[in-house]
């Protein structure tokens, strides 16, 4: 008599468990990522910078999600920049990845979770999840269950009372029903001091013990007033069964401050994921604005390894490094040419008077590591559009204040899309590049402004568009 209850438990255990994985921004499950790019500076319903967040299928007009969508919960308010932060997953396990949306976190910020479906994203369910605070956002499968997880920072929180607002970040799990609040488990900063737990996030697997490994990285303070200093900062959490329990600090490769960026990949094709940071910014003192440099540390049995740095002097960059170039603003990493190695996209929206380039590392054995980047802007072949520098009047189109690896043709090659929030007096733009094994520049490429993609703005207000792209 037993048999029909064994059944039904196997019939209720087979509903419960996720599909297979679908991966991060594709929202539809067709096996191509789909672009998110957001609009921080929307006014909406006379809201000003309410936020929206365009959803760009191939790159193409897709649909502009705001507060004020059908099934989306809230309304329009002003300063939300609904859209300041993304991270995509399949956190229901339906085979479809869902998209988490961040605001500004000097307003009501929770997490609003849309969710995917054979139509692509739409704010049927869609619902708020985490704390009130919550600024960056990591996906992935942390605890291995099959359904993604969220990391969100929540930048007021204050793990011991030394120092107000030193930040927190609290791990969300994924379930049949989304993501929870049960389980959920809050990392405290490692480091007395520390400044802006959660600043940058990033995810992968550092040594290789199938459990992902959670990275967060900040600036640090400039602040004259503290003391000691926070000089920032590089954390590793490592992964277990459960998910990350604990973080410990990276020692610093260069003095002064921290990564504001972050990317993971295998970089030196050793199997195990490497660490890339941007530091763009300077300290307190510095005479002149920094140029930007990258630091690299690898990844190993042990976890990161000591750190290195590379400056677009040392990646023997063409023409080299200026003042306020920027660069290490924005990184993105994968194989770009499927020879094993992951490559590094390095934005540097400052460059040429905020003209703005990027710049293209191969990645490769110890040794000949991030070498002899190929060198992307506004005017160079394939990339469309003119450069526009700053003017006493006018901000630059800053290419590449923003950068996402996407394979959004359904070919081997990842394909780059590039921000560009200055272009036509802060409407914002996009560029999408086609990958191919030469790089990119060699098949069609297409520039979209906010207003080829029905986004206007409601008066003088900076749109923003290429601010903020989803990276998976």
């Amino acid at each position: 008599m037993a048999r029909p209850v064994a059944i039904a438990a196997l019939v209720a255990s087979l509903a419960a468990a996720p599909a297979a994985a679908a991966a991060p921004f594709d929202f539809d499950g067709d096996g191509r990522q789909d672009l998110a790019a957001s609009t921080p500076g929307l006014e909406h319903r006379g809201a000003p910078s309410a936020g929206g967040v365009a959803i760009l299928p191939g790159g193409r007009p897709g649909t502009l999600f705001t507060r004020a969508t059908g099934g989306v919960p809230g309304e329009p308010s002003g300063d939300d920049r609904f859209g300041a932060n993304l991270a995509s997953g399949d956190f229901n396990g339906d085979g479809r990845a869902d998209l988490a949306v961040g605001g500004e976190w000097l307003r009501d910020a929770r997490v609003t979770v849309l969710y995917g479906s054979r139509r692509g994203l739409t704010g049927d369910g869609a619902d708020t999840v985490g704390p009130d605070d919550a600024t960056t956002l990591a996906a992935g499968d942390f605890n291995r269950d099959g359904f993604d997880d969220l990391a969100v920072t929540m930048i007021l929180a204050d793990s011991a009372p030394d120092y107000e607002g030193s930040g927190a970040i609290r791990l969300l799990f994924g379930g049949a029903q989304g993501l929870s609040q049960q389980g959920a488990r809050t990392l405290t900063r490692p480091a007395r001091g520390q400044d802006e737990f959660g600043q940058a996030m990033a995810v992968g697997d550092l040594n290789r013990d199938g459990h992902l490994d959670l990275v967060d990285s900040a600036f640090g303070s400039a602040d004259v007033y503290d003391d000691p200093p926070d000089s920032g900062h590089v954390n590793f959490c490592p992964g277990t069964p459960a998910g990350p329990q604990s973080c410990t600090t990276l020692q610093p490769v260069v003095r002064g401050p921290g990564p504001g960026s972050l990317a993971v990949a295998d970089i030196d094709g050793d199997g195990y994921d490497d660490i890339v940071g941007g530091i763009f910014i300077g300290g307190l003192y510095d005479d002149k604005p920094p140029a930007g440099t990258l630091v690299l540390y690898r990844g190993s049995a042990s976890g990161p390894s000591e750190g290195t740095e590379f400056d677009q002097v040392t990646s023997r960059v063409r023409r080299g490094e200026r003042p306020a170039d920027w660069y290490g603003a924005s990184v993105a990493a994968a194989d770009l040419d499927r020879d094993g190695y992951g490559d590094v996209v390095v934005g540097s929206p400052g460059r040429n008077r905020d003209a703005g380039r990027v710049v293209v590392l191969r990645g490769g054995p110890r040794g000949r590591l991030l070498r002899r980047g190929d060198v992307l802007h506004q005017g160079s072949p394939g990339v469309p559009g003119r450069p526009r520098r700053a003017t006493r009047f006018r901000g630059g189109n800053q290419f590449g204040a923003a950068v996402t690896l996407l394979r959004a043709d359904g070919d081997r090659f990842p394909d780059l899309v590039v921000g560009l929030p200055g272009f036509r007096r802060g409407e914002g733009a996009i560029v999408t590049m086609r990958g191919s094994k030469r790089g990119f520049g060699r098949r069609p490429a297409r520039l979209l402004g906010a207003h080829r993609l029905g986004i206007e703005a409601a008066g003088p207000d900076f749109l923003g568009l290429g601010s903020v792209l989803g990276r998976p």
